[in-house]
């Protein structure tokens, strides 16, 4: 099996085809990359800490899925398109780390991300495999929730200047929150011995029972509506629900709903939209009344990306009455308005995320 060249080295050129490599050593970083003819290096897999090689993650990575690892590894070095291109093997010593080096890393591992008050708190003067046993279990025993409303308002950087949402290129872009991507291409299989990864979505236990209620607003005979006839649109753009939707298009126009309720108590609602306008940085607010009483005088609809790009607004809680309730958004300010899908009352059950079983 070939070794990795000492930390400081020049990097060694690889040919394609079936290499075993020798494990790194405790303290260094081992890795090949595919060095394109512009001198732009590729990302294609990995030993590090004295661990097996494995495929190197993230978008910028290379695919590959072919490493079979004893005492040593091998691994497939797949035939390169462009003649110029060259695979290279390259070691890179580790610096010393300190605790909270030590503890930023489990928590990258094992959460969202490391954030300085769980380092604090974590950060005792000592880290050893006890306390990371520790920690873990922990956090097992903590009961199981929802991470899906959280991880999606971070998980989009936005600009500091609009309030339109917008994808960086890279998870370490400036302004990137979180990360990008929740998968990457390797994760279809399991490094080590090429077990199927499979993902399933599961109804969180304590949400099961809650209900929720849409209200389309496609006719006469779901809503009252102040552009008459000419604001509802059946025209064929996808993704709207029922038969079209409506379109709230000048100052002074509004959509109300007459809802009967059984029940008096307070919901959360929101209201499935679309919208491509970019006044006011992207926000186009309308005015929300409850049963005459002005809830928001500027409630939030923020850009969606186009008109046949669908999401929700921001859930808010309003008290309904047993029996009938109107609701009502009205576009108060001279601008035009988002096109409105129907009105959700009541939230829908969280779901979580498992892959091979596990909650991810």
């Amino acid at each position: 099996a070939m070794p990795c060249p000492p930390a400081g080295d020049d990097p060694i050129s690889l040919s394609s085809g079936s290499q075993r490599f020798q494990l790194s050593l405790a303290n260094s970083a081992c890795s090949i990359f595919i060095r394109k003819s512009t001198g732009a290096l590729v990302p294609y897999a990995r030993s590090y800490g004295g661990g097996v090689w494995e495929a190197s993650p993230g978008p910028m990575a290379a695919s590959m899925d072919s490493i079979d690892c004893t005492s040593s590894c091998l691994v497939e070095l797949t035939p390169l398109d462009d003649l110029d291109d060259e695979y290279i093997l390259v070691t890179k010593a580790a610096r010393s780390t300190t605790n909270r080096d030590q503890i930023a890393r489990w928590l990258e591992m094992t959460s969202f991300g490391p954030r300085m008050d769980e380092i604090n708190a974590l950060d005792d003067g000592v880290w050893s495999v006890e306390d990371r046993a520790a920690h873990l279990r922990q956090q097992i025993e903590i009961p199981m929730t929802s991470h899906r409303e959280y991880f999606r308002e971070r998980a989009n950087a936005i600009w500091d200047d609009t309030s339109i949402p917008a994808k960086s290129d890279h998870p370490c872009s400036p302004g990137s929150k979180w990360r990008r991507y929740t998968y990457v291409e390797q994760d279809r299989e399991y490094t080590r011995d090429d077990e199927y990864i499979y993902t399933t979505f599961e109804t969180v236990e304590a949400e099961k029972d809650l209900e929720y209620f849409i209200f389309e607003s496609d006719s006469f005979d779901e809503v009252n509506v102040g552009n008459g006839e000419r604001g509802f649109n059946f025209r064929n753009r996808a993704h709207h629900s029922g038969i079209g939707y409506y379109d709230m298009h000048m100052q002074g126009d509004f959509i109300e709903w007459n809802i009967t309720m059984q029940e008096a108590d307070e919901y959360p609602i929101s209201f499935r939209y679309a919208s491509a306008s970019k006044y006011g940085g992207g926000n186009s607010p309308l005015k929300l009344s409850v049963n005459g009483e002005v809830i928001s005088s500027a409630y939030p609809f923020i850009y969606t990306d186009s008109w046949s790009m669908y999401k929700y607004s921001d859930m808010i809680d309003v008290t309904l009455n047993s029996g009938s309730n109107t609701i009502r958004l009205e576009l108060a300010e001279d601008h035009s308005g988002p096109n409105i899908d129907h009105l959700r009352v009541g939230k829908p059950p969280a779901v979580v995320m498992k892959t091979n079983g596990w909650a991810r």
